[in-house]
């Protein structure tokens, strides 16, 4: 039986709402309504049927696109599922799912901006040698993207080159304390171990030359100590010219103040002496002219002199080789 026109036109009429209201599946339930024969000759009935067909397929193929963005979001690929997502709420503006992933995208692309940011910060701060900025910037990192592989090697790199920072400041200190107490032995054994661990450390060289500078000052101190103690002690025995030739072979020029005050007080002490030694030849040869005239009085003059400058002096013994005991005692009594 076929349904009246009435009845036709209000079926048709609810197909086309439900086609509105986006709702397929009350449309096309109104269409199993009609036989086949009243599909083939209503014209409008047909449009609706088409419609719908359009309909079901734009439905699926916004459901593949769906999947699709959803896959790209997942594959951490946010630009291409915003733009997939877009395209759906373009043609679809109240598809709800496409809505809510045009969001999700926009957060991923916020959330990639600030890790991009946090690893150029990261590079920067690295080629600056900031490393306990890098290690800030590591760490904020990790909190937005937990275990990434690349953020946890840095990290653990940093943390040992810090670690390793440290420690040189550590030996760098000590060199430094052992260097002010004079244990520069001590100290070359400490600093030695900085460039294996800091290659690039030039302060432990520096350190390291310094402590080799003083050990050689020492040694050349003590030679030159030694060699002012032997002219200290030809000076005391006498033998000037002796104690000037050994003077005269140091070099004291990089020796320390006191060492220089002691060598140049041996020097005069040591001319003096040379000098003395002159005069007492002098003084000794017009002795002998006084004795040998027999003019003991001038003799005496001679004698006291040469006594004056060398309270040591051998003329004694030769005067009393070559004088009688008479003469030796009226010349010296």
């Amino acid at each position: 039986m076929m349904p009246e026109p009435a009845d036709i036109d209000r079926v048709l009429d609810q197909i086309e709402e439900a086609l509105i209201c986006g709702d397929l599946i009350r449309a096309l339930a109104n269409i199993d309504h009609f036989d086949p024969s009243v599909r083939l000759h209503n014209e409008r009935l047909r449009e609706l049927v088409h419609r719908v067909r359009v309909a079901q397929e734009d439905e699926d193929r916004t459901h593949i696109m769906l999947d699709q963005a959803i896959h790209l979001l997942e594959n951490d690929d946010p630009d291409q599922a915003l733009l997939l997502f877009q395209t759906i709420v373009d043609a679809f503006p109240d598809n709800r799912e496409a809505r809510a992933g045009i969001q999700e995208a926009r957060r991923h692309l916020e959330h990639r901006h600030l890790v991009n940011i946090l690893i150029q910060h990261v590079r920067e701060s690295r080629e600056a040698g900031d490393l306990n900025a890098t290690r800030e910037y590591c760490r904020e990192w990790l909190q937005l993207e937990p275990g990434d592989e690349t953020a946890v090697d840095i990290l653990g790199s940093v943390e040992k080159s810090l670690t390793r920072e440290r420690e040189v400041r550590v030996l760098l200190h000590r060199g430094e304390e052992l260097i002010t107490r004079e244990l520069y032995e001590e100290a070359i054994d400490v600093l030695d171990k900085i460039p294996d661990m800091d290659p690039g450390n030039t302060g432990a060289l520096e350190l390291i030359q310094v402590a080799m500078n003083h050990i050689q000052q020492t040694r050349n101190d003590s030679a030159v100590r030694s060699a002012v103690e032997e002219a200290s002690r030809w000076i005391d025995r006498g033998h000037f010219r002796m104690a000037m030739d050994k003077l005269e072979s140091i070099e004291a020029s990089n020796s320390n103040g006191e060492l220089r005050t002691d060598i140049a007080m041996l020097r005069r002490k040591a001319r003096e002496g040379l000098l003395d030694r002159e005069t007492e030849a002098d003084l000794t040869e017009k002795l002998h002219v006084a004795v040998s005239r027999k003019n003991f009085h001038e003799a005496r003059t001679w004698l006291g002199m040469i006594a004056e400058i060398n309270p040591l002096s051998t003329i004694y013994d030769v005067l009393k080789r070559e004088l009688s005991p008479d003469e030796y005692e009226d010349l010296t009594g």
